[in-house]
């Protein structure tokens, strides 16, 4: 009995979206989870029906958000957290300016829970 693979495509819509499904795809390759999806989305399907209520997804909805060539902060988070089942995520920026110094912001989430943000203060790049 042959499944269908999962297919992610390399390419992202060139929206702000875009960043993030590019993001997502980095994520699924560097970490090796691409090779799992078939049975990652069995899993989250299943316990998504079991639930008597709240939002349910079907294996067909899924699969556009896991390949869509854009997708919105609530749907990358909704992926981490409960596709991938990730306990935290950290969200970190490192801004760099025109004068030459950066600056790295970071928030913690976990589940639905926003931590505090924080500055690392400034650093020079040379």
């Amino acid at each position: 009995m042959s499944e269908n693979k999962i297919k992610i495509q390399k390419s992202v819509s060139n929206t702000e979206s875009g960043i993030l499904a590019k993001l997502w795809r980095n994520i699924l390759e560097e970490t090796g989870m691409v090779n799992s999806l078939d049975y990652m989305v069995k899993r989250y399907v299943n316990e998504s029906n079991s639930i008597k209520s709240g939002k349910r997804k079907t294996k067909s909805s899924l699969i556009n958000d896991i390949t869509a060539p854009a997708m919105t902060f609530k749907t990358f988070m909704d992926l981490l957290l409960n596709f991938v089942k990730v306990r935290k995520v950290e969200l970190v920026v490192k801004l760099h300016y025109a004068n030459g110094d950066t600056s790295v912001h970071s928030v913690a989430v976990a589940g639905n829970t926003v931590g505090e943000e924080r500055e690392e203060g400034k650093e020079d790049v040379k």
